[in-house]
């Protein structure tokens, strides 16, 4: 069910529906390196984000690659993707290997975990 949700995300993001994408994240979540480093603490610091990723009109993300799903013992779960992405920066595109956890009772996001970025 997770991995539904993720794609769910995805779609709203790709629609640019920053409502929709508000009622998927929790408003805790978190955006990380796979070191534990964070990036960006709340959904409304990650909404700012994504308005500034939606002045490119050509922004979305694409799975490339569905890697899997794990358990974790704290009633969330994570389900990782390598992703084609392209943001903010017009005709800049990135491929991004992240896990997004997910809480399994209300399916909402608490955190991105990146593990690699590159440019494509």
């Amino acid at each position: 069910m997770a991995d539904t949700q993720v794609r769910a995300y995805l779609s709203y993001f790709n629609a640019h529906d920053l409502l929709a994408i508000k009622n998927c994240l929790d408003i805790d979540c978190q955006v990380g390196l796979n070191d534990g480093t964070i990036l960006v603490q709340g959904r409304d610091n990650m909404l700012k984000l994504y308005e500034d990723d939606f002045k490119n009109p050509n922004c979305f993300a694409k799975i490339i690659k569905f890697i899997g799903m794990k358990e974790n013992e704290d009633e969330t779960e994570n389900v990782r993707m390598l992703l084609e992405f392209e943001g903010k920066d017009k005709d800049v595109r990135k491929q991004i290997d992240v896990d997004y956890v997910m809480r399994k009772n209300d399916f909402q996001m608490v955190k991105h975990i990146i593990h690699s970025v590159t440019n494509v």
